[in-house]
């Protein structure tokens, strides 16, 4: 079965057994566990002392509690990611085996932190330094000590990105024209998916 919280695709077998071990606790306990973990992801700190009495109150041994806080923490990530609407991240927690309640109480969670989330995730994600200034020429080869008659242009980049050293390049026209034509081809597909 597919799940929108798990991006279209079944859920893992091993959440399925971490699920089990979360059903276990009172949708109180789940309430709190989850705000310790939204705020974790937040970049905030775990409060292990109020985690470890919850957990000691509900007969957890550590590879459980692990296994609860990876769980919750998977889920709510995903369905962050994948930006799955309150109703049906209720229906998929429960058709997972998570109780109604204990399924309302993460999606209460997740529903009130879903902004505060999404931003601190895009502001985990890998970016990479963008080309502050392209500077280009073409110049035209008419003969080399090395290579006798050329007569074939050849087109000179530099591009200096926003933080590091300059990339230099030399290309024939034509592998400067491939190279053209590939990233004007990512361009378009990069806003087909921002669409």
């Amino acid at each position: 079965m597919r799940f929108f919280f798990c991006g279209g695709l079944d859920c893992p077998d091993w959440l399925l057994v971490e699920i089990a071990i979360i059903s276990k606790l009172s949708s109180l306990r789940l309430k709190v566990l989850c705000g310790q973990i939204i705020n974790s992801m937040c970049g905030g700190q775990l409060d292990w002392p109020k985690i470890s009495k919850i957990m000691q109150d509900a007969n957890f041994d550590t590879t459980q509690v692990k296994q609860t806080l990876s769980g919750i923490e998977y889920v709510i990530s995903s369905a962050v990611r994948f930006d799955v609407e309150e109703r049906t991240f209720t229906q998929e927690l429960t058709m997972i085996g998570l109780p109604k309640e204990s399924a309302e109480q993460l999606v209460k969670a997740y529903t009130a932190s879903k902004d505060r989330l999404q931003e601190s995730m895009t502001n985990k994600t890998l970016q990479l330094p963008s080309v502050a200034e392209t500077e280009w020429r073409v110049d035209y080869v008419l003969a080399s000590s090395s290579a006798g008659l050329v007569q074939k242009p050849l087109v000179s980049l530099c591009l200096q990105p926003t933080s590091g050293a300059p990339v230099a390049l030399e290309l024939p026209v034509d592998k400067f024209r491939a190279l053209h034509a590939e990233l004007k081809a990512a361009r378009e597909l990069m806003k087909t998916v921002e669409a």
